[in-house]
């Protein structure tokens, strides 16, 4: 929810300038939607049967959570989209204003004029240290070491032509580059929700 909600944010303040939102939206489509199937696969797991008795919703519910991956799209068709982004996102960070919460009534126009959708790879990020270096947790701290491993790696050992056309290997890094953004947009929500640390940890 917290990925998700943020995401809406930035797509209701999208303009021709800023287009962040189309890294964010297939995250959505991808990544909440997966994680949607585990959080009802594990709330199973814990009712058990009392799913199936007196009130029938959770059997319907585990049924239906598995046709949004596929509504939205296959992950690989996302995760080829999600990963044209990168190396923006690392290496070429943009300024931009703060992005409030976006729960107002406004005219939303840009978003059903959007316009050509082509040169994702020249799409600018805001950088994604502002986010993470909000929070002093043990945890965050942990991935935030991961995240400059990753950065390193791509510097000193990108992906040469053979690996690019490797669809498993570049679902393994397009995952790995899913999470940093995963974690920052949770993080810049965690901030206006005024979530608790312990969680967040």
């Amino acid at each position: 929810k917290l990925f998700a909600y943020r995401a809406t944010d930035y797509l209701r303040c999208a303009s021709e300038g800023d287009r962040r939102y189309l890294l964010f939206n297939p995250i959505v489509k991808m990544k909440v939607t997966m994680q949607g199937e585990k959080v009802v696969a594990d709330l199973w797991d814990v009712i058990a049967a009392k799913g199936y008795e007196a009130e029938p919703f959770f059997e319907i519910a585990a049924y239906e959570i598995s046709t949004l991956p596929k509504l939205e799209g296959t992950a690989h068709v996302n995760m080829a989209l999600i990963v044209k982004f990168m190396k923006n996102y690392f290496f070429n960070p943009g300024e931009y204003p703060e992005i409030p919460r976006r729960t107002d009534l406004s005219d939303d126009t840009f978003l059903f004029h959007q316009g050509p959708t082509k040169g994702l790879g020249s799409i600018q990020f805001h950088d994604y240290h502002l986010a993470y270096g909000r929070f002093d947790l043990p945890n965050i701290g942990i991935f935030r070491q991961q995240i400059e491993l990753l950065k390193s790696m791509l510097l000193e050992a990108g992906p040469d032509e053979q690996q690019v056309r490797d669809l498993d290997y570049m679902l393994g890094l397009g995952e790995l580059f899913t999470l940093v953004v995963y974690g920052q947009l949770i993080l810049e929500n965690a901030v206006i929700e005024d979530t608790d640390d312990d969680l967040l940890n």
